[in-house]
């Protein structure tokens, strides 16, 4: 992943359990189906995903983050019910049919117009390579009828690409053996399904064809064409539709005319899932693709079209995961925080806050916990220009802000509750800082998602550090990055909406902490240590590859040397676990950060300036390149 600087980004729970596999007998089978299947004895690599080499995060509906992204329209347009993301599966029931209310759902979204562009799944910040990547793959279980009586079609499901000027939609049948009367109605079930958006078998007509654009910035899934249909989801995943001969596993069986389709069972569940089906059961023999397959681990068997399974294999497919890191340090919250370097960090103490407005405001435990009342609940003089609560929270300054500019990075804990993310009807915040003349600068809205997040928002990034509005009026708009001395910090932590376009709801929210925080600093010639976490042991790595860059388009520019005191001359491209954290000064002192894996940097003739740390990490099978977001920077004395 390639990120760009100057962005805006949100950190949200990028290594939880969806990373890791864990060991489980195959269930067991039913005494007359035969345990006849063979599969390759070693794991196959997993095929290029984009959500986890560009994202670092994939589409495996671990969390409810993976699909969270403008579901039902940020409330303004609801197409889904039932909502439940549990067990590594998304499911729903559709509101509404073709006609109005496609059920859909979000992978990759385009990111809220006028909003700071903050949330990983965002096609604005990481969109997606059409030449890169050309096949889309949905482990997938509808429960559609597969053809309503007085309806003219079968049910299907379609994949939705746009960018800011065009867009293109395929579809393909949900059971394709029932597209026509007469159809079977036993067919149904969990399939894996393919889509090849390069040469689509159903596209509709006067829509840009896929590879017509380098970039799309959104992808939407319509599950299902009807009203009232339930349906669940394993994985998506966005990958190539080329067949390399390692990701192609051998599949034997004693051979049997009745077989026509391959099915897999993840480890750990009781999910039948079909993902081959132009089987000959008499040859015994088949080559299956597994890029399709997200990483894990699988038992296979032989079935036909409506039912799994006659002959089961005795061991099982794995599908190897792709090794992936996340940044420690640097990171937008390992630098020197302004509060904290005072000797009083905004954790959220009730020393931290010296007013809160609007909202009914309590500290327990280290936690803000706040509930803002919709509008209809509030005085007129809680209300803001269009009606919205103006709820605010005053931070208590530990001292004058000085050198304003140099605290980059707003970062914050947060958990907001709801069902999911209505940010046009006020689950948004606002930073607002106060300078000596009395003018109170006030950023754009940053868009929550609901649950538990750290966001962190880029302040020199244009449009991020650049206020909307100064007040009161006459006052110049002053970017963050040209700001100086800073008075007074307000956080406003919401705008509820509710009540005009969305049922009245009280906003309820707990703040962990808040910060500002400065690049890491390191002076020339002493080292600096990179940490990372890893989402499988290190014990697992084969190699670990540092590099440093001035440009995020060219991660391998320059390689990190390894700072060794005692060694004649430096070495390269190695690494170390569990290095002593006092070399270290971490920037959240209520927080301190530990890493999986760190690496001393000497910077000794290093020319001063800001630089992006860039690694590759390789299990030997797979390989990913991530660069950190934010900088470190090198002084001279």
């Amino acid at each position: 992943m390639f990120r760009k600087s100057l962005i805006a980004i949100v950190i949200i729970s990028l290594f939880s359990g969806s990373f890791f596999v864990f060991s489980a007998k195959p269930s067991p089978v039913n005494a007359q189906e035969l345990l006849n299947v063979s599969l390759p004895g070693d794991p196959l690599p997993e095929g290029p995903d984009f959500a986890s080499l560009s994202l670092g995060n994939a589409w495996d509906m671990s969390e409810f983050f993976d699909i969270s992204q403008y579901l039902n329209g940020a409330g303004r347009h609801p197409s889904l019910t039932n909502i439940s993301v549990a067990d590594g599966v998304f499911s729903a029931r559709s509101i509404g049919d073709r006609y109005a209310d496609l059920a859909s759902f979000f992978p990759l979204f385009k990111g809220h117009t006028g909003f700071m562009q903050i949330g990983n799944n965002l096609g604005s910040i990481h969109p997606v390579n059409s030449q890169q990547y050309d096949c889309i793959y949905l482990a997938m279980k509808v429960n559609s009828p597969t053809k309503v009586i007085g309806s003219d079609f079968a049910d299907v499901f379609r994949v939705n690409y746009s960018n800011a000027s065009t867009y293109g939609v395929v579809f393909e049948y949900l059971y394709p053996e029932n597209a026509a009367w007469p159809y079977n109605p036993q067919v149904s079930g969990w399939r894996l399904y393919k889509i090849n958006l390069s040469a689509p078998a159903h596209i509709y007509s006067g829509v840009a064809r896929w590879q017509d654009q380098p970039y799309w910035t959104e992808i939407q899934i319509n599950p299902t064409a009807y009203k009232d249909i339930d349906f669940e989801v394993d994985w998506v995943r966005l990958t190539t539709c080329s067949e390399e001969t390692q990701y192609q596993a051998q599949i034997t069986w004693t051979p049997d005319a009745n077989v026509n389709a391959i099915w897999v069972r993840p480890e750990g569940t009781a999910r039948d899932i079909l993902v081959a089906s132009d089987i000959n059961g008499s040859q015994g023999s088949y080559l299956l693709n597994t890029k399709g397959l997200a990483p894990g681990s699988y038992q296979v068997g032989m079935g036909t079209l409506s039912g799994c399974c006659t002959q089961w294999s005795n061991g099982e497919l794995t599908i190897n995961q792709t090794p992936l890191h996340q940044f420690v340090f640097p990171s937008p919250t390992s630098g020197e925080d302004f509060a904290a370097s005072l000797g009083n960090a905004w954790d959220m103490d009730p020393s931290d806050i010296d007013q809160v407005y609007c909202a009914q405001a309590s500290i327990l435990d280290g936690v803000l916990d706040l509930n803002t009342p919709y509008p209809a609940a509030v005085p007129a003089s809680c209300k803001g220009e269009i009606g919205e609560v103006d709820s605010r929270v005053i931070l208590n300054m530990p001292g004058t802000l000085y050198n304003a500019n140099q605290y980059r990075y707003l970062n914050f804990e947060l958990t907001m509750q709801g069902e999911y993310a209505i940010p046009a009807d006020g689950m948004i915040g606002r930073l607002i800082w106060t300078t000596p003349n009395g003018c109170n600068q006030v950023t754009a809205d940053i868009p929550y998602e609901v649950g538990r997040h750290v966001y962190s928002i880029d302040l020199y990034d244009p449009f991020n550090g650049t206020p909307v509005q100064a007040l009161p009026s006459g006052c110049p708009i002053v970017p963050w990055s040209q700001t100086n001395v800073v008075t007074g910090i307000r956080f406003d932590p919401n705008e509820n909406y509710t009540g005009v376009y969305v049922p009245e709801m009280v906003f309820s929210q707990q703040f962990d902490w808040i910060s500002l925080s400065k690049e890491d600093r390191v002076l020339q010639g002493k080292p600096y240590m990179i940490g990372l976490n890893l989402n499988k042991p290190a014990s697992q790595i084969s190699q670990i590859e540092y590099f440093f860059t001035t440009d995020l388009a060219n991660p391998f520019q320059n390689t990190v040397l390894r700072y060794n005191k005692q060694a004649a001359s430096p070495t390269y491209g190695e690494y170390t676990i569990y290095l002593p954290s006092l070399l270290y000064t971490f920037g959240l002192p209520f927080e301190e950060p530990v890493s999986d894996v760190s690496f001393l940097w000497d910077t000794a003739g290093i020319p001063a300036g800001d630089y992006y740390i860039c690694v590759r990490t390789s299990d030997g099978m797979n390989d990913s390149t991530f660069c950190s977001e934010a900088p470190v920077h090198v002084y001279t004395p």
